[in-house]
């Protein structure tokens, strides 16, 4: 989890209290609040740790440290989840809704209650080729890259081989936030990211190296052989067709 707004934090709890197994919480804070909560709103929770880290680079960079440092490491699928507001949203003429919708939205669809959460760890569980699950509406393809392209290509030229950007591996999960194989996360430790590659906050809506990464994360998912799936594409799971 990563906390920028410290007003949401306690919803952000509430709604990881539903997971009907054992998880371990890691908190990135950019808040520059102390974070606390009361153990028995989390009773699922075998470890927490809180790391405070400066406001650059999102979410996405506060996650490249958690993978630089080995913190991801071992675990099969991880729910990554933040404070989002995106008040931009509203003005972006190819997206409909607010940000605090999405959010709401978001976090309904990847946990809402038990048997939701239950169902999407079974279909990971039942289906080796499936990567990542985001809200419906959420996976967005190559007309939503734009100036990010770039961005993400010069990235990429750390890597050997280095992916290609084909336009069918383009499609990523918006809104960063999402169940994901663990092995996908830790791919982010082979660009060697630093503070350095992530430009200071100013409120910029695109084309910043945080941009570039969250559409490279579902690269690294179609370069594994992985399947990105909105929730509502799972088998049996709330919202499926029949």
């Amino acid at each position: 989890m990563h906390v920028y707004y410290p007003e949401l934090w306690d919803e952000l709890v509430s709604q990881l209290g539903v997971v009907p197994v054992d998880v371990d919480l890691l908190v990135t804070n950019a808040s520059g609040t102390p974070l606390t909560y009361d153990a028995g709103r989390l009773p699922a929770a075998r470890h927490t740790v809180v790391l405070d880290v400066e406001n650059r680079g999102r979410d996405i960079w506060p996650l490249a440290q958690l993978v630089n440092a080995g913190l991801l490491d071992g675990y099969d699928v991880v729910i990554k989840v933040h404070t989002k507001r995106s008040p931009w949203r509203g003005a972006h003429k190819k997206l409909a809704g607010t940000g605090e919708a999405w959010r709401s939205e978001l976090l309904s669809a990847l946990l809402g209650d038990a048997e939701n959460v239950a169902a999407i760890l079974e279909a990971f569980a039942g289906s080796a080729d499936l990567g990542m699950v985001t809200a419906d509406d959420s996976v967005l393809g190559p007309e939503f890259w734009g100036d990010d392209e770039a961005v993400a290509a010069a990235l990429l030229r750390r890597l050997e081989p280095e992916p290609t950007l084909g336009r069918e591996r383009l499609a990523f999960a918006a809104g960063s936030m999402y169940w994901a194989r663990g092995v996908i996360l830790r791919r982010l430790r082979d660009l060697d990211l630093s503070a350095a590659d992530f430009e200071p906050e100013k409120g910029q809506v695109d084309g910043t190296t945080a941009h570039a990464l969250e559409r490279i994360i579902g690269l690294f998912t179609r370069e594994a052989g992985l399947r990105i799936e909105e929730r509502s594409q799972l088998p049996g799971t709330r919202g499926a067709a029949p």
